[in-house]
């Protein structure tokens, strides 16, 4: 059995030898997959913005916002991580 470690190095060589139009695909069947999990009535969502070759799900962010899902996302408060409700995904700021 892999230790989390070396399943996580396996899927990142996995996902860095994959083709940008691939990786897309990825993520919109992943989005597609999510979005049918999730009840029909709005629900807490704690989510993440995608960085490097991470899973592209800012779609899938976008339309639950659009759909009233309260959204929530992590930040940094100092030397905190706390997540905040977003509104939009247009006013977002980088950070560590």
């Amino acid at each position: 059995m892999q230790s989390k470690e070396e399943l996580r190095a396996d899927i990142n060589h996995r996902l860095s030898r994959l083709r940008e139009k691939d990786r897309a695909a990825e993520s919109r069947s992943l989005c597609r997959r999510l979005k049918e999990l999730l009840p029909q009535e709005p629900v807490t969502i704690c989510a993440y913005m995608p960085m490097g070759d991470e899973v592209d799900i800012r779609d899938l962010l976008l339309q639950l916002l659009e759909q009233g899902y309260p959204l929530y996302l992590p930040c940094f408060d100092g030397e905190k991580l706390v997540f905040r409700r977003a509104e939009d995904l247009e006013n977002m700021k980088p950070g560590r």
